[in-house]
């Protein structure tokens, strides 16, 4: 069950960032409170103001790297093969341990809170306490994964993919525990790659966000 409190509105100042005390005793009547977000939602006058130029300007930092789903002028560390029929798993496959392998390295932490049955999701939050979220989704053949990201603000977000390979290359095949390793390191190849350009591009154009949002 999810309970959304109003807190107050920006414009009058930083509202009470906490529940009060009768708030607070009523949810705790209905049930545990797991889990506390703070979350903006912008007026109609924000919507119509500058931030609307600025996602303007993100999606077009987006697209200037990317080419019939490709990321441009890339090339891969790893060269997966393509699948072939009668391909399949022969031994236990991890996909989650070599996501967190790769990633934790670069500022990411596992967040349960967007991970279910076949989908992982890291986050981060950026010097300008944004957050960078992964999410990466097992396919078809459950060890190949689908990887998008997001940079995302109180009141705007942008997507961007991470693809394992060309698309003249899908589908390619995973079905050894080398080959998953070799998928999620191209993946992450490709975040370093979009690292500067997108996200921290967007991470600036934006500005600072601010501190008291709690994204996770």
């Amino acid at each position: 069950m999810d309970a959304i409190v109003e807190l107050g509105d920006l414009a009058d100042g930083i509202p009470q960032l906490e529940l009060n005390e009768t708030e607070r005793q009523l949810l705790e009547s209905i049930g545990e409170i797991y889990h506390e977000r703070i979350f903006a939602a912008p007026s109609n006058e924000e919507e119509e103001a500058d931030i609307y130029e600025k996602m303007i300007t993100g999606e077009r930092i987006v697209h200037q790297f990317y080419e019939n789903g490709n990321l441009v002028g890339f090339d891969y560390p790893y060269k997966l093969e393509p699948l072939l029929l009668g391909d399949h798993v022969s031994e236990p496959l991890s996909v989650k341990k070599v996501i967190t392998a790769q990633f934790k390295k670069r500022g990411f932490t596992f967040n349960t809170k967007y991970s279910n049955g076949g989908v992982y999701t890291i986050t981060k939050v950026t010097k300008n306490h944004h957050l960078v979220k992964l999410t990466f989704t097992r396919g078809r053949f459950d060890a190949d994964v689908l990887c998008v990201g997001s940079i995302e603000g109180p009141l705007w977000k942008h997507e961007f993919e991470l693809p394992a390979a060309h698309n003249n290359m899908k589908p390619y095949r995973v079905t050894l525990q080398a080959e998953v390793d070799h998928q999620i390191g191209n993946i992450a190849a490709a975040y370093d790659a979009t690292e500067k350009p997108i996200i921290e591009a967007i991470d600036d154009l934006y500005g600072s966000g601010p501190p008291w949002l709690t994204y996770l």
